[in-house]
């Protein structure tokens, strides 16, 4: 996501999802903010990162300018801007940043820190570890008084996005099928009709999605249907997903025996979560289970 806001207050003024539609109409391209798109699945989003650098400036600055102009209502001109990067960007980066905001939206002055820098400022330090777990990357990073160690940096894929694909793999490796937000009825019709007469074969684990993109610099595509389908699990592991005091093992009673909770779908249904709860946030301190669904190349 891309957060933007007023220097003084507590929360940003508007959050957006760091991804951008691209529909074409005749010899036109219009591009749309995920908030404003019309439910079309075949409609294409593309994010502007990978793996924590700016991968697609045009992208970024699609979201930057939505922001400006739709969120915050000012004039650059007059307002100076702090801006926030990964402890480990390139300096290429940032002064592509200082070109396009000095350049383009002409800000009196620019200022640009690290993202765990500003962490740590936030809890009131100047010194600590810094784990961040975001959508595609997990990183933890040490701060001394207020600078970011870049030798002691620590970067893992197995972040927000992984522990999203492997839930989904759990729950429809039980046979049940997670409908996107804007399912339709003629969908979810389709979607019972799958779902019970699936086998064995439709729950086994799509390993390309849960591999890294291999051509640096560019992120494949995602259609609407499958950004909604990642908005519901996401859901459900943001307001189910719990990490355990012990590590999560499966032929302990008390994991195995554990109470099921429901979660309404959005066609209506529920899914049970019993220990799912704590298998799929366990990902992010044993990547055991990873490794057993999408073979030894699963980073």
């Amino acid at each position: 996501t891309t957060k933007v806001g007023y220097a003084g207050e507590d929360v940003p003024a508007s959050i957006v999802d760091s991804f951008v539609g691209f529909q074409k109409i005749g010899e036109q391209t219009n591009h749309i903010l995920p908030n404003d798109l019309p439910r079309h699945d075949d409609i294409p989003l593309k994010g502007f990162n990978h793996e924590g650098l700016v991968a697609d400036w045009d992208v970024l600055e699609i979201i930057w300018e939505y922001s400006i102009k739709n969120n915050l209502f000012v004039d650059t001109k007059e307002h100076p801007c702090l801006l926030s990067e990964r402890s480990f960007s390139p300096t290429a980066q940032r002064h592509k940043f200082c070109e396009i905001w000095f350049e383009k939206y002409d800000v009196p002055a620019l200022f640009i820190s690290k993202d765990a820098v500003l962490s740590c400022f936030a809890a009131g330090r100047t010194t600590g570890l810094v784990a961040d777990v975001g959508a595609e990357l997990a990183t933890v990073t040490p701060v001394s008084d207020g600078w970011a160690e870049q030798k002691g940096i620590i970067k893992s894929l197995v972040a927000g996005n992984m522990v999203n694909k492997y839930l989904q793999h759990i729950i429809e490796k039980r046979g049940q099928k997670i409908p996107p937000q804007h399912m339709s009825s003629r969908e979810k019709a389709l979607a019972t009709i799958s779902s019970s007469s699936s086998n064995c074969d439709e729950h086994k684990m799509d390993t390309t999605e849960l591999e890294a993109n291999g051509d640096e610099g560019e992120e494949d595509l995602l259609t609407y249907r499958e950004y909604r389908l990642q908005k519901v699990v996401s859901d459900i592991k943001e307001g189910m997903g719990r990490v355990s005091d012990t590590p999560v093992d499966k032929s302990d009673p008390r994991f195995a025996n554990m109470p099921r909770l429901p979660y309404e779908l959005p066609d209506g249904t529920q899914v049970q979560l019993g220990s799912e709860r704590f298998e799929a946030p366990e990902l992010l301190l044993n990547t055991a289970p990873l490794t057993e669904a999408v073979g030894a190349g699963a980073p």
